[in-house]
This record gives C-alpha cells, structure tokens and sequence, in this order.
C-alpha cells in the first residue's frame, strides 16, 4: 500500500507515513498487503490479525478497560488502568474471571501506547455505539501504528447514523473511506475531501452486491483546495484490489458517480462530444461551475434559460442540433429540438445518452426511458453506438442490446462489471469480475424507434 505518496514494505514505513485518514481509506488493501509483513512482536501480529478479522468475518468486538463486563454495552468504565481489545468469537459466549474476557477462540489485545482518558471519551460517540466493531478496528489500526487515537476524528458528525458513512471501500456502507464524509438527512449526498487526503479509493460494484438497491447519483467535492493544487486521485478497485483504470478520474473540482449501496459503478463524464460539437464543464475564478459549449475551435453562446441547473448537471449529452440532454437532482431537462423525453413516472433519472434523436435515460430503479426498441430489465450502466443502438449492463452482470447484430455475441459474456462504448472506434469494451478486458466490435444492426 501507499502511504503520503510512499510505498509501504515494513511496519517502520507503516509507522513513519502513518495518516489515520488516509489508512481508513484503505483498509481492505491494509489487509491484503500486510499479509506479507514480518512481525518481529506477537503483539503486532496479534493487531494485524484483529485487524483482518473485524474486515473479513464481522464479529463482535468489545473495548474493556478492566472489571466487571456488561455484555451490552461496547466497555466497561472501572478505575484500573489495563485497556484491551477483545474480539468476540460468539454473540454470547461465557466472558471469564479475572481479566474479564475468555480464551474460548477470541483475540485480544493490550492497548499499549493508546490514552485511556481519549478512548474513554471515543466510546461515547456515535460511531462507537452504532458500529462497535468498526471502532475496534480503527482503534486496533492505531494500536499497530503506536498512534494515540484521535478523539475528533471518531467524532466526526459524518461517521453517525445511517444517513452518514465513514466509508468508500466497503460493501457494508462503514469504514474504508475516512478521509472522504456522506453527508445525511436531507442533504444532497456528498463525498468531501480534506486537504490532507491524497486520492481516495472505492470498492467496483459487481453483480453479486445490492440486489435491490436503488442506483444513487452522489457528488464528489473537494472540500478545501488552492489553485496551485492539481487534485485527488480517485482509484477504482475491484473484487480481486487490482486498479480498475478506466473507471478512475483525477477530481479537481467536483465530479458526479453513481452508485449501488456503497459500491460505484461509474463516475460520470464531464464532457460530451458529438461531432465537432462538445459540451463541457468550466470552473471559473469564483468558484462556479459553468456549462460550456463549442463547435470546433468556436465557442458558442451559453444556454439560455435556467442558468442554476446548468451549473450543477450531474450527467449530460450532446446533440446533433448543438443542444442537449441533461439531469440535475434527477430530473432532465432537454434543450433540444430533436427529443422529448417520456415522463419518468416519479423515478429519479442518473444517467442520459443520445444519438441521431434517439435516447436512453436510466432511473435509479434500473428501468430504462427510451424511444429504441430495447428489452433488458434491471439495468446499472448504458451506452449508445453511434446510430443509436443501446447497449446495456444489467444487475445480472449481462449485457443487453437493441442491435440485433450483436445480441447472440454480447449474450455469451457473464459477470460484466464495466461496459465502454468507444464510438470513433466502432468499439465496445467490456470488463468482467475477473478483471479481464475485451473489445467485441460493433457491428452495424436496425435501429427500431418508438413513436415517443
């Protein structure tokens, strides 16, 4: 793993580049890559270990700081100074004399270099008691980078309830994203970065993952940044950790993802070109985002009309007409004399494409709003060729399509996490969960059109 732009091989690494938020981000990769280190301690094995069993099994784990053990509770408040860390095999196993904790298969850990004032102030916020396990861990993570947990970081309002997440790798919506905040309630969902984080990682939907979950489109922002500053690196892994390239994006301002769960599947495009005319964002000095448009090396006049929602779309495409189709908070607005929409019937859109007047909208249910004659069901990801064929990446991991020509072709692949359409190319680009990625040539097929 990396650490504050270092590779990490020792533990005398791991403790001289020590960041907790930038190691919250990683955890999955902690476990991977640590595997691999050499433990001069037990105790430091005894950490790591810990440390891999809170990630991969989920189980019970409990902070005692010695004396009498309420099994309700995450600690118990005594006047002895011992700490330690106790992962719990069972929901109720017999909890032993003495120390307070049994040797029947659980791993504890005496909390050497932590303060016992800060973990006692840590075990009363919410993240402590909404997540147990998860505090264990960060505090284990510290423990093994003999790094005094700090207090304000489990504090943070965006660790508590299920509105907010401390997360960006975990398919369970916890940790593996500190460094980065979902903001709750009733707030538009939001990723914010500090000005220490490097990059920040997600963990690549697949079609084992969030069976029913909506598709949510959330905004990426940088919450502090200068303008010498040349942005955060956002990494996309998959199942197997490897980087999934094409998926990542350097973030500067803002950038837009969807996502199932906690699970992205895309970051969406800043830019759409069709022809020699494109539509692409611009940040100007005062800190707006404005959409620009431009055919050749012309810039043309901005859109007319709601300046607002132009500013802040989430996804949008370029027309033949120099116009557009474009979501901002989930409904789209078509400046366009080629398409009208159909009604989306209360569902939110979170993603657009266009082509020769013929268009795609995906909702956050999965249903495609479409004038192609198009039968896929459950979708996640669309793509248009560019005579308008649709090509769709279904929960199943299937892709489906209009172009007749392509269907017994597209319909041999399985478990596709990752779909591209090249269009100057004539190309699409799969990638399945084995990390492997292939072109199937596209070829041309009858377009059927609806009358709407």
């Amino acid at each position: 793993m990396e650490l504050q732009g270092h590779k990490i091989s020792n533990l005398g690494k791991f403790r001289s580049y020590f960041c907790l938020e930038e190691v919250a981000g990683k955890l999955d990769i902690l476990v991977k890559d640590f595997r691999n280190i050499f433990y001069e301690e037990k105790k430091d094995q005894d950490c790591f270990e810990f440390i891999r069993r809170c990630a991969g099994q989920r189980e019970p784990a409990r902070l005692f700081l010695m004396g009498e053990v309420n099994e309700d509770e995450l600690c118990s408040y005594v006047g002895k100074d011992e700490v330690w860390l106790y992962l719990q095999p069972g929901k109720k196993d017999g909890l032993g004399e003495g120390m307070g904790i049994s040797d029947g298969g659980g791993l504890q850990i005496f909390l050497q270099f932590q303060d016992r004032e800060n973990l006692e102030r840590i075990l009363r916020t919410p993240l402590a008691t909404e997540e147990p396990w998860l505090t264990a861990q960060l505090i284990a993570v510290c423990e093994l980078a003999r790094f005094s947990c700090p207090v304000d970081y489990f504090a943070k309002a965006g660790f508590a309830g299920s509105g907010g997440a401390c997360g960006g790798l975990a398919d369970d919506g916890m940790a593996q994203r500190a460094g980065q905040r979902l903001s709750g309630g009733g707030e538009e969902p939001k990723v914010d970065f500090d000005q220490t984080v490097a990059q920040a990682e997600f963990k690549l939907w697949d079609p084992d993952q969030d069976s029913q979950a909506d598709i949510v489109t959330k905004k990426l922002t940088r919450e502090t940044y200068t303008k010498y500053s040349s942005g955060a690196e956002i990494v996309v892994r998959d199942g197997w950790g490897e980087k999934v390239l094409r998926a990542g994006k350097r973030l500067v301002h803002e950038l837009y993802g969807n996502f199932i769960g906690e699970r992205l599947v895309e970051l969406l495009p800043e830019e759409s070109v069709c022809g020699d005319f494109r539509v692409y964002k611009e940040w100007q000095d005062d800190g707006r985002m404005v959409l620009k448009r431009e055919k050749g090396k012309t810039s043309l006049p901005p859109y007319q009309g709601d300046v607002e929602a132009f500013s802040r779309m989430s996804c949008f495409a370029a027309t033949e007409d120099d116009g557009l189709l474009g979501i901002k908070e989930g409904k789209v607005f078509a400046c366009t004399s080629l398409v009208k929409p159909a009604r989306l019937w209360g569902e939110r859109a979170v993603y657009v494409c266009e082509a020769k007047g013929l268009y795609a909208i995906l909702t956050e249910k999965g249903r495609l709003v479409t004038n192609v004659e198009f039968c896929g069901k459950n979708v996640c990801m669309v793509r248009m060729d560019g005579q308008g064929n649709v090509y769709a990446l279904q929960r199943d991991g299937r892709v489906a399509t209009s172009n007749p020509n392509m269907k017994d072709e597209l319909g041999r692949h399985e478990k596709i996490v990752q779909l591209w359409c090249e269009r100057d190319q004539g190309k699409l680009i799969l990638r399945d969960m084995q990390g492997k990625e292939f072109g199937v040539e596209i070829r041309e097929g009858y377009v059927g059109c609806l009358n709407h």
